[in-house]
């Protein structure tokens, strides 16, 4: 919520600078453009949380389960017992709440070992 209320803050400035800049003469322009760049009202960027994020499933682990082990333990940091949970309780995720970017590369991994991987 406080992400929105920036983004509008930012909004609702931007349209009043473009409102007074568009009434003012050429020079008053600049010293508008100017006190803009000064204002000490901080620009907000958009969070990462606005993207949407994707869960791994590990649907399948194929013949190689302790290549798949090794290699889940390696992108997730668990420990062993949980690693061989996950892939002996398949279908369970591996990851959950990441980018398109990061899911897409941890399936491509797991399936170069030869398991089964969808992104949800």
């Amino acid at each position: 919520m406080n992400g929105e209320i920036s983004e509008l803050t930012n909004k609702i400035i931007k349209l009043k600078a473009g409102a007074a800049i568009f009434a003012t003469s050429e020079s008053e322009e600049t010293e508008q453009s100017d006190l803009l760049e000064q204002s000490s009202m901080p620009v907000v960027q958009p969070t990462p949380q606005c993207e949407e994020k994707f869960d791994v499933i590990l649907v399948r682990a194929g013949t190689t389960k302790m290549q798949v082990i090794k290699l889940v333990k390696d992108i997730t940091n668990l420990d062993l017992k949980e690693v061989k949970a996950i892939v002996d309780g398949t279908p369970k995720a591996i990851k959950e709440k990441v980018s398109k970017g990061e899911a897409e590369e941890i399936k491509r991994k797991i399936e170069a070992v030869g398991a089964t991987v969808e992104i949800r």
